[in-house]
Formats: C-alpha cells, sequence, structure tokens
C-alpha cells in the first residue's frame, strides 16, 4: 500500500471516529439538557407544592369565605328572614361556600363557590406546569364560628395530589384555618328588622369600656360603630336571631333615633311618641322593654328605662344594665343619679 492510499483510509476513518463521537457528544447532550429539564420541572412543582400549603390554598379559601357571607347576608335580605338556628346557619354557609346552594337550592353564585375556584385554578396549574394537579375539598370539615368580636374564622380540609410524565407525588392532606375581618360588612341584624329599608355596615370602635362618659356617649351615636361588649350577641347571632350574650366576642350599637326615622316605616314605629325600648341595636329590636312594677315586699325586679340628659337625641334611651356601662355607674348608683337629674327614669307601658 502506498503512502497516498495509507493517508487516504487513515482519513477515512477519522472521519468516521469524528463523525461518531459527535453524535455521541450531541446524544449526551441532549440527555444532559432533558435531564435539567426534568430537574427543573420537579423543583418547580415542589415549589408549587410549598406554595400550595403555605397560601395558596388559603388564600383562595379566605377570598370565598368573604365572598359566601356576603351571600349571606342578602340571602337574609332577600327572604327577610332568620336562620332557623345555629345549626342551620351553619350547615347553610358550608353548603354555600361549597356548591352554591342553600337546602339544595341553588342560589346563582356558582362562579363564587371554593369548588368553582378549585377547579379554575387547577385549570390554569395544569396548562402552565404542565402536569395534572387534583384538589379537592371535603364539605363536611367546613366550619365558621366567631374568631374575636370582629373577626370570623373558617377552616376546612383540603387534599391535592399531582402528577406528570415525570413522577408521582403522594397525595397529601392539609387542613387550613384562615381568619378574616369583619369591617364594612353589613349587619343582617339591620337588615331584616328594618324590612331591608336601612343597611348598616360594622364600623369598628377603638373605644374600650373603661373609657365612657356622657360626651364621649353623646358623639358616639351618630358615628354607627359597634362597641365590644361581652353580654351582647356576636356577628354571627344576628344571622340567626340569637340575642344571647356570646361571652367575650359580642358586639354592639346604638341606634340612632333621627336615623331610624328616615328609614322606618310609620307604620312599623310610630316615632310621634316616645319607646320604651333601649336604643341597644339587639334590644331595640327584639321586644319592648317591661317596666315593671317595683315592690321591695315580694322583691320584684325592675328594670329602669332611662333618658339621659345632656344627649342631644331625643328619645335615646337606655336600661339599667348599659347605663352601668356607658355612663360608668354601678347599680346602686344609677337611681342616685336620676334623682339627681341626670337621667330620668321611664316607666310607662310598653309600646307595641
Amino acid at each position: 500500500m502506498n503512502k497516498r492510499a495509507f493517508f487516504f483510509t487513515f482519513l477515512a476513518l477519522l472521519i468516521v471516529v469524528l463523525f461518531y463521537a459527535m453524535i455521541q457528544t450531541q446524544q449526551m447532550l441532549e440527555t444532559s439538557d432533558e435531564a435539567m429539564m426534568v430537574q427543573q420541572r420537579m423543583s418547580d412543582v415542589n415549589m408549587l407544592i410549598v406554595n400550595l400549603e403555605d397560601n395558596m390554598i388559603s388564600d383562595m379559601l379566605i377570598a370565598t369565605s368573604k365572598v359566601t357571607l356576603l351571600h349571606m347576608v342578602n340571602y337574609t335580605n332577600r327572604t327577610q328572614t332568620f336562620f332557623y338556628d345555629k345549626e342551620t346557619f351553619e350547615k347553610a354557609f358550608n353548603d354555600m361556600l361549597y356548591n352554591g346552594t342553600i337546602e339544595g337550592i341553588p342560589q346563582n353564585v356558582t362562579n363564587d363557590t371554593i369548588v368553582y375556584l378549585l377547579d379554575d385554578f387547577m385549570q390554569m396549574v395544569n396548562e402552565v406546569y404542565h402536569v395534572n394537579l387534583n384538589i379537592t375539598v371535603d364539605n363536611s370539615t367546613i366550619n365558621i364560628s366567631q374568631a374575636t368580636p370582629f373577626g370570623v374564622g373558617v377552616n376546612a380540609i383540603f387534599t391535592f395530589s399531582i402528577h406528570n410524565n415525570d413522577a408521582n407525588w403522594l397525595p397529601k392532606t392539609k387542613s387550613m384555618n384562615i381568619n378574616f375581618s369583619l369591617d364594612r360588612f353589613p349587619d343582617p341584624y339591620y337588615l331584616l328588622s328594618t324590612k331591608g329599608n336601612y343597611t348598616q355596615r360594622i364600623n369598628i370602635s377603638d373605644i374600650n369600656e373603661y373609657r365612657w362618659n356622657r360626651t364621649l356617649l353623646n358623639d358616639s351615636i351618630p358615628k354607627k360603630q359597634y362597641y365590644v361588649n361581652r353580654n351582647a350577641p356576636s356577628f354571627l347571632q344576628r344571622f340567626y336571631n340569637d340575642t344571647e350574650n356570646s361571652s367575650v366576642i359580642g358586639i354592639e350599637s346604638f341606634i340612632n333615633p333621627e336615623t331610624l326615622k328616615l328609614y322606618v316605616a310609620e307604620d312599623v314605629f310610630n316615632f310621634s311618641i316616645p319607646h320604651n325600648r333601649s336604643y341597644i341595636d339587639y334590644l331595640f329590636w327584639s321586644v319592648p322593654w317591661d317596666c315593671w312594677d317595683y315592690n321591695d315586699e315580694n322583691n320584684t325586679q325592675r328594670y329602669d328605662l332611662h333618658n339621659i340628659t345632656g344627649i342631644n337625641y331625643t328619645g335615646f334611651r337606655l336600661e339599667d344594665s348599659h347605663l352601668n356601662v356607658y355612663l360608668n355607674t354601678s347599680a346602686g348608683e344609677t337611681r342616685d343619679i336620676s334623682l339627681g337629674g341626670n337621667t330620668f327614669t321611664v316607666c310607662a307601658n310598653p309600646v307595641p
């Protein structure tokens, strides 16, 4: 074999070796790129799971819970009926949040339910991450409660799982507990008590029970604010007309006689005469105040109503217990004050 033939043979072999090496390198690069892509996708999904647990699901629960509670207010106003009791209200909230129904009847709020929002979210995630995400909520675990005087808590149990072509993530179950403020929420008690004619929203006051005096009381009546009182019902109790005290989570507001005249029909209350009612919202709207005859011998209990001098709102009255709160007097001092001219005790026959 001459040198030229040897050279061409060697060159041909070299070209084959280089071509083979190039192909192998390209395959290795492609394999490496694919591995990196798989690793990145796995990392993205792992971060998605962390975000689901930390805030995504809880944010969706907060959003739908707020809207659901507003729908509950609208429902009571539309039907002009209180819920029968606490259990009935809680069941209605669960169903409204879950699938937009009350007692199996659709309320035309499907797009605001947690199921709808989860479905919409899952579709978006599946398209962006190229995975199959599945999130479910157990309707039986949904629970609403009065967390603070001006805050509502909702908790529910969610289960979610993810899988794609690369891996399967085991299903996870997570109990979500969220809280949100009631500030600016409409009060269902006012809507039902005024036949839908007047809406009063929760306006949170920062006045504590130890700061009250006659001037502050007078200035507070027109502000439409709510105050914490452990002897008052909670916000949620107002949905089912429960006026019993709620320990430390009760709230109440003052009825402003001047405002009420603008929104309540004369056939409901005749405002030409004073009313034997305490102008604390849940007491005013419940039953007329019964001023019993006081008899020391028979120990008959008497709940006096008091007009308060220095108050610029004609007809505004408080009964003994709230007079003690908002004028900082004890039960024994109340009658001394009334005799001294600071209040005037009213004990006429109850107005129907």
